[in-house]
């Protein structure tokens, strides 16, 4: 057998073509693989975090539109029960006054002029009215004197002269029932191809109790006798 001795320096010696990998080439392709298994997996779990958050918020959503419907058909309950509470409380006050109220338009009919028509008469909400027909700043929203309620007052109309608004005025001031009455506005207008005038007028409504009226009627027929005397 012949051994064959390679006596060339090493520079000058054939390489071996195969690939040798050592130790630490071992350790950073380990640690590379172990980083992009880490990275894969984190991906996989934003993907399934970034799913379950979409989700959530298309059901936020939904609720949201459910809840803004459910809002507003609690809103329109709540606003109807106020209109039943107020139309409720205006028909018990009726009630409570109604033989007051026979009076007191009995005496507003009789104290309506000629060449004046009224269109609405109505009570005013406390702290709606004008300044001079609001309740003094400080007092219970029940304005009363003697236990009987005071309310301010609207009345509206037209009025074919100023003349006859002003009788119709002078004629409330001297009213039992009727104080505090004041001109809003007297605005000119064509009706009928006619001159006339749209009126509002505000002030303040007593209601008279049986025994008040009473006095009243006979303290009138008191000064009725002693005038003819």
């Amino acid at each position: 057998m012949m051994v064959q001795v390679n006596l060339l320096p090493k520079r000058y010696r054939k390489q071996d073509g195969r690939f040798k990998v050592g130790k630490v080439e071992m350790i950073a392709f380990g640690v590379a693989a172990v980083a992009v298994m880490v990275m894969v997996g984190v991906s996989f779990q934003q993907d399934g975090d970034i799913s379950k958050l979409n989700a959530d918020i298309t059901e936020a959503q939904r609720r949201t539109v459910q809840l803004s419907q459910d809002i507003q058909l609690v809103d329109g309950l709540m606003d109807m029960k106020q209109k039943i509470a107020e139309r409720m409380q205006a028909v018990e006050r009726l009630d409570r006054h109604r033989s007051s109220w026979v009076r007191i338009l009995e005496d507003m009919n009789r104290r309506i002029p000629d060449f004046v028509w009224l269109a609405s008469f109505a009570e005013v909400a406390p702290g709606k009215s004008r300044a001079r027909v609001d309740k003094p700043e400080g007092a219970d929203s029940a304005t009363t004197v003697d236990g009987l309620p005071i309310r301010p007052i609207e009345i509206e109309g037209y009025s074919f002269t100023l003349n006859a608004l002003a009788a119709f005025m002078i004629k409330m001031m001297r009213s039992n029932f009727f104080d505090e009455v004041d001109l809003v506005y007297a605005k000119e207008l064509a009706l009928e191809n006619k001159r006339a005038y749209s009126f509002k007028i505000q002030g303040r409504l007593h209601y008279l109790s049986d025994d008040q009226l009473r006095t009243l009627l006979a303290a009138e027929k008191e000064m009725k006798l002693l005038a003819r005397k």
